[in-house]
């Protein structure tokens, strides 16, 4: 079981551990980077350690299903069925 999920990564193409964390629930708090920007819910400066261990002690609530949604299988499966026949 885990309380919340934190990504010190500093650079991530999509993050899909993030999402994967994100679903189950978790608090996700990482560095403010690329491919993170989209559903981290508390982007820290990178390398700031002392904002990192603050946001630890102080977890922030977890995405609401609204951010995730974009992130759904469903979702997803519903726009490549969209873009296929646009083609």
């Amino acid at each position: 079981a885990a309380d919340l999920l934190v990504h010190t990564a500093r650079r991530e193409g999509l993050g899909l551990a993030v999402l994967e964390g994100a679903f189950c629930g978790l608090p996700v708090i990482g560095w403010d980077i690329r491919g993170l920007r989209d559903y981290g819910n508390c982007l820290l400066p990178a390398g700031d350690l002392d904002a990192l261990a603050e946001a630890i002690q102080n977890p922030p609530s977890p995405l609401s299903q609204a951010v995730l949604q974009p992130y759904l299988l469903e979702t997803v499966k519903k726009e490549m069925e969209r873009l296929l026949e646009s083609l």
